[in-house]
């Protein structure tokens, strides 16, 4: 016998998948971009794992382990302060603030009652938070939570990105079509995660190269099992 509670399951994080990394130059810590997937993990065979199987792979096949929206693709704004802490999140009516027990929600309602409207919140959490030193600014966030299928680990891999303009907008897509397709089941569908670098088109950005994450749900009466979780590489040019 169990307690029933009506709480929808969630697998725990096992670990995160990026498509950046730091590297030291001289005394200094630069980020890089990559055309490539790799995982960090608390437990090291499991990154190690990862590592080995899809070492430097722009294809990376995944599900979702359940149906629960929030968990599966959390989108969101937020601002950190100076020290790289989450201040502050929200959906963009209502917002989560950092008090020293946690996080305390306030409902739209509220912050039009104290400040007049959302901008003005927004604008005065900026202000709160930049210094002579550091210019804070609030950024589109989405974190997606998924299953390996062929991984032998009961538990979700996350992917956080910012590229608001590219990745998040496909990726957000690509989920709500798939679910609407099954009937609102997304549990299990099979995805491939895309990255690929490309290069700015903007006037002032002419050589910076980004990677861009693409969300792309697989035909299943077109492609075999066994092609999708060992030889998914090949499967989209």
């Amino acid at each position: 016998m169990r307690i029933k509670k009506n709480n929808s399951i969630k697998l725990g994080i096992i670990g995160k998948v990026k498509v950046g990394k730091l590297v030291e130059k001289g005394n200094k810590t630069f980020p890089v971009s990559l055309g490539h997937f790799r995982a960090t993990s608390n437990v090291a065979q499991y990154e190690q794992m990862f590592n080995n199987l899809y070492q430097e792979s722009s294809l990376l096949p995944i599900m979702f382990g359940g149906n629960d929206d929030e968990f599966n693709i959390n989108h969101v704004y937020e601002i950190r302060d100076s020290t790289g802490r989450v201040y502050s999140y929200g959906n963009g009516e209502d917002y989560f603030v950092s008090v020293k027990e946690g996080f305390k929600m306030f409902e739209k309602s509220c912050i039009l009652s104290k400040y007049g409207t959302i901008e003005a919140f927004l604008n005065k959490s900026t202000s709160y938070l930049s210094t002579s030193r550091y210019k804070a600014q609030w950024m589109e966030v989405l974190t997606i939570r998924f299953v390996i299928p062929n991984m032998p680990i009961l538990g979700a891999w996350e992917l956080r990105t910012m590229a608001s303009k590219s990745s998040i907008d496909q990726i957000i897509g690509s989920y709500d079509l798939a679910k609407n397709i099954s009937g609102g089941e997304i549990k299990s569908v099979p995805f491939f995660l895309r990255v690929q670098k490309v290069k700015s088109n903007r006037v002032l950005d002419q050589n910076r190269v980004y990677p861009v994450i693409s969300l792309d749900q697989v035909i299943t009466n077109q492609v075999r099992e066994s092609e999708y979780l060992n030889n998914g590489i090949k499967l989209i040019e």
